[in-house]
């Protein structure tokens, strides 16, 4: 399998992808993963880059950043979730072009979960694998997103900087919040961001996306908090131990097991 590390996108806000492509014909399928809120290509603790470092070879598999994230071009305090998921939209061109696939299993994390989903709605030939997906993240007024403001003379946007708070003790509220966006490892060092992407994030309608879904979904979820309950068509899978954070290292063992057998399962029914 050869691998491939390139820059795609618009020429003046290039974006950085990783492709493991191999000779399958066209019109196979492709993997994609889709990061949180303020993670990179290798996904939560490393998770996406070891799930693709054990999938099976015929499946090529693009790992990326978002424009303004990770090793992509940009600023933080740029991103826009339009921005986030039109960079979605060109990793799946860029995985189309490259390896020929027309069909794609997306995998996601946080809010790259509802990104994938969104992608997803355009591609009818996709799966989903959700990492601990959340319904409803937070309400849009919360008093703990209001510490995080911070002024700026030279931008008209109003901008949260995660660094300002002390208030990130494991279990508690603003951790959680950020947690289920995908940015938990980030937080604590300071992360600076549009209030409008979080504004953004906290009106998509999870649960109308997973309704218009008509794909296969895998979803896992921590002991006792299925976000998806509401659906009547997706496998769910608890983690082992409780564990909302991923840093539990026999939760991800689990997950790359499980994800792997199911990939392969995706792949057989279709052969």
């Amino acid at each position: 399998m050869a691998v491939e590390q390139f820059w795609f996108g618009d020429p003046s806000l290039r974006q950085f992808g990783i492709l493991r492509n191999t000779d399958t014909k066209k019109g196979s399928k492709g993997v994609l993963f889709f990061p949180g809120l303020a993670e990179t290509k290798a996904g939560p603790v490393f998770l996406f880059t070891r799930i693709a470092h054990v999938l099976p070879t015929f499946l090529p598999v693009l790992q990326f950043d978002y424009a303004c994230w990770g090793d992509s071009e940009g600023e933080m305090e740029e991103s826009s979730l339009e921005g986030l998921i039109e960079s979605a939209r060109l990793a799946v061109k860029v995985l189309q072009q490259r390896a020929g696939c027309e069909e794609f299993l997306f995998i996601g994390h946080g809010v790259g979960n509802w990104i994938a989903a969104t992608i997803g709605q355009w591609y009818a030939k996709s799966s989903l694998i959700m990492l601990l997906p959340y319904a409803s993240p937070f309400n849009k007024d919360d008093f703990l997103l209001q510490t995080l403001i911070e002024k700026k003379d030279n931008t008209p946007h109003v901008l949260l900087d995660t660094g300002r708070s002390d208030q990130w003790q494991r279990g508690g509220a603003m951790r959680t919040l950020f947690c289920k966006l995908g940015a938990d490892h980030y937080t604590t060092k300071g992360i600076v961001i549009r209030e409008q992407l979080l504004n953004d994030i906290a009106d998509i309608d999870a649960k109308k996306l997973l309704r218009n879904h008509t794909g296969s979904l895998l979803e896992f979820h921590p002991q006792d908090q299925n976000a998806l309950a509401f659906l009547a068509h997706q496998q769910s899978i608890a983690l082992p131990f409780e564990d909302s954070y991923l840093t539990n290292p026999y939760n991800c063992d689990f997950i790359v097991e499980q994800t792997c057998a199911w990939i392969q399962k995706e792949c057989e029914s279709v052969l």
